[in-house]
């Protein structure tokens, strides 16, 4: 069996020395009068792509969309695997989903580098595509880590500030440049709220986010700034 470019380009309505030009690039000749032999060209295509070597991928994401992708049995035609699953909910770590362990994020970050895994497959709510930016943290090596600590009204708000912001340095993990930002965030209903912002490299993301609560809220305790619990004031009408 033979591929015309003539027939080709007109079903595909392409300029016929287009479609030779590029069918030249893959390296199979053609033969006057008849073509390209179709089994050595589907070959010689799917090497130009890639598609004759499988490529690793892992999904981010395993609600209804998510499983339904790790049973598609058409990413094996095109040499595709998942190797495993990423998702935030609990209830789903380790569980198997036809043969795809379920790891929490946090685990994400080390077994991409483990298993130089380059292609993700994300599943996200619609919402959250149409009303948030979509940002590739792992384009830069490293990622902000955003927390968010509550005082008292009462409390020295610059003291407050100057304690988390040391409190940040003694944090395994926290980069120096660009520089940790703490700063006043709101006035909430029975606290303010401060910003406490380090940096930390991909790898690290989960360590330093749990390390700099954990290390803000002892430094607190020692400087006698308490963290006050919600509250809400009663009236009764006698």
């Amino acid at each position: 069996m033979y591929i015309s470019t003539f027939v080709l380009a007109e079903r595909l309505n392409l300029d016929t020395m287009l479609v030779r030009k590029d069918l030249a690039m893959v390296g199979v000749p053609g033969r006057p009068r008849r073509g390209y032999p179709a089994k050595e060209l589907q070959h010689a295509i799917n090497r130009v792509l890639g598609w004759d070597s499988a490529t690793d991928a892992v999904l981010v994401g395993v609600g209804s969309l998510g499983s339904a992708l790790l049973g598609y049995s058409g990413f094996e035609e095109q040499n595709l695997s998942i190797v495993v699953a990423f998702d935030s909910a609990q209830r789903r770590f380790g569980a198997k989903i036809h043969g795809v362990k379920v790891r929490p994020m946090e685990d994400l970050p080390r077994l991409v580098k483990r298993l130089k895994v380059k292609l993700a497959i994300l599943t996200v709510p619609n919402a959250s595509v149409w009303g948030s930016a979509i940002t590739n943290f792992s384009a830069l090596g490293k990622r902000r880590v955003d927390t968010v600590v509550a005082v008292a009204y009462g409390t020295d708000l610059t003291k407050a500030v100057s304690v988390a912001r040391a409190a940040l340095e003694k944090v395994p993990g926290v980069l120096a440049n660009p520089a940790p930002a703490v700063a006043v965030g709101s006035l909430g209903e029975s606290a303010v709220t401060i910003n406490v912002r380090p940096w930390a490299a991909c790898a690290d993301y989960w360590a330093v986010f749990s390390g700099a609560q954990q290390a803000v809220k002892e430094a607190f305790e020692r400087a006698g700034i308490k963290i006050p619990f919600p509250q809400i004031d009663v009236h009764m009408a006698s």
